[in-house]
Formats: C-alpha cells, structure tokens, sequence
C-alpha cells in the first residue's frame, strides 16, 4: 500500500470518527434537553397525566429510556475518559474503547425494550413464561446475529489484533477500522472497504502482519514439487537476487521453508532479515524477489 493511498485512507477514517464524535454530543445534548423539558411539563402539568391513561404511561416510559440512556452515555463518556488519560492513548486506537462502546449500546437497547414494557404494562415473568416458545423461536432465528456479537465482544477484549493493525482473513487483507458486534471493517490497500462478520473471522486463521517480527522481508510463492530436488541451487539463485541490497540484509539470515506440499504443487516460504527495519526497503525487497522467484521458476522449469 502506498503512503499516498495510507494517508488519504487513514485521512477518511479520522473525518468520519471526528463526525461520529460530534454527532455523538449533539444527540446527548439534545436528548438531554428533552429530558429537562418532559420533566418539567411532568411536574408544572400533574393534572394533565391520569394515572393509568396511555399518555402517563408513555412520559414514564420516556423518562425511564431517557435517564438510564442518559446516566449510561454519561458514564461511558467518564469511564473513556479516565481509561485514555491513565494508558496516555488515542481513542480511535484501542479495543478496549469499543468494548466499553459497545456495553453501553447493549445497555441502552435494554433499557428501550424495559421502556416498551413500561408503556404498554407487560409483566416480565408473565410475558416469558406465556411467550417461551416465541422466546426461544427468536434465539434461533437470531442466534446469528447473537453470535457474532458475542465474538465481536472477544475481539474487542483480547489481543488478536487491535484497531489500527494490518490484517489477513481468509482472502482479504487489510488495515482494521473498526469492530463492531457485527463486523470487523478493514480498509486494503486500494483503499476498498470490506466488513467481514465476526463469525467467519473467529472461525478463520488470522494473521496479523503488524506484530511480524521487525525487518523481517517474508515472500510466499508455490513451485513444481520436482523443483525441490536442486533446492541449493534454487535458493542460490534468489540469494543472487538480493545482492544489490546487501547493505541492508543482516548476514547468515536466507531461510528457504517448506510450508506444504501436493501433488502438482508446493508452497514455500523465502526470507531473511534485515539490519534495521526499514519499511520502504522491505516493499522493494519483496517485490524484486517475487520477481527473481518468477525469473527462477521459468528457468529451472
């Protein structure tokens, strides 16, 4: 990926969590006026609420929403807060942030379904026991989306990967922009979009290019299984490949792997390591013996 494609994405994702940010204190504002206003018109205007009527019982369901909604926000904005200013770290840059986003969300939900119980005077022990059978045809018929929020939820609280790091799934390979309890969002290097559900990413091999070992240059590539039989030969021939960047290489570090073998082909694995890490080197090396590999294969053929 190129700096101009990585800094014009990385661009894009710092405009939309500014957005987001922002849109996320307006709406509190507002919600917190309406709570004001709807206490206020509660307390001057008691005579106007009947006790029982639906009118009373949606204020108390309102005001019930709107304050656990409100106290909830309020506590997840302290709680970010706090946690960013003891880890010295950006939002934007840590799971734990999104995991404690995503609690609060999961929390308001609940409080909107024990505010529709409220308005229309459902008892919970009643609605659940007379309802079991829709109750336990909604866990299947949901239990997707239950499964890939309670992976998301893992995601955002081990250390598989975090926000900001260069990963592979399965066929896509991006940078992670977000996790959500539905998807991981990465961006690739044409800076496409792809969400991925959390299931098929818990299910797949991950792999986690951010935390490979520093200045490490690693070039996958499958050859002829009869190739195998002059491997001296055909790694010498991509050591040669190498040898204008010899300043850069640390001596003694060409390691030629085996990774899997079939009948019509074999897939190994060619790298070495260099004396300090160098980013821009690193794309070139690899790129050039990609190349040299190409050349290697044809001739050896």
């Amino acid at each position: 990926m190129n700096q101009a494609n990585i800094a014009a994405a990385q661009e894009v994702d710092r405009k939309e969590l500014l957005r987001k940010e922002s849109r996320k204190r307006v709406f509190f504002f507002l919600k917190l006026l309406l709570l004001l206003g709807i206490m206020y018109v509660n307390y001057e205007f008691q005579d106007w609420f009947e006790e029982g009527t639906l009118l009373a019982r949606t204020i108390r369901a309102v005001l019930f929403y709107l304050i656990t909604h409100l106290l909830v926000s309020l506590a997840r904005i302290v709680t970010v807060y706090f946690y960013i200013r003891r880890k010295k770290l950006k939002e934007e840059q840590d799971n734990v942030v999104l995991a404690i986003n995503r609690i609060a969300t999961l929390i308001s939900i609940a409080a909107f379904l024990a505010a529709v119980f409220l308005l229309f005077k459902i008892d919970w022990q009643t609605f659940f026991t007379s309802f079991s059978l829709v109750a336990v045809a909604s866990v299947l018929l949901t239990k997707d989306y239950i499964s890939n929020t309670v992976n998301g939820m893992i995601f955002m609280v081990t250390d598989r990967f975090s926000l900001g790091d260069y990963i592979k799934v399965g066929n896509h390979e991006g940078k992670v922009i977000n996790i959500t309890l539905s998807s991981v969002h990465l961006r690739n290097e044409e800076g496409d979009f792809i969400a991925i559900p959390n299931t098929t990413v818990y299910g797949s091999d991950i792999v986690n290019i951010s935390r490979r070992e520093v200045g490490l240059v690693s070039v996958e590539f499958d050859v002829k299984p009869e190739l195998l039989k002059n491997t001296a030969a055909l790694v010498d021939q991509l050591i040669e490949g190498t040898r204008e960047y010899d300043r850069y290489i640390k001596k003694n570090s060409f390691e030629f792997i085996i990774r899997s073998i079939t009948i019509d082909k074999a897939h190994v694995n060619f790298r070495f390591k260099l004396n300090k890490a160098n980013p821009e080197k690193e794309r070139e090396l690899k790129r050039d013996t990609l190349l040299k590999a190409s050349e290697v294969i044809a001739q050896f053929s």
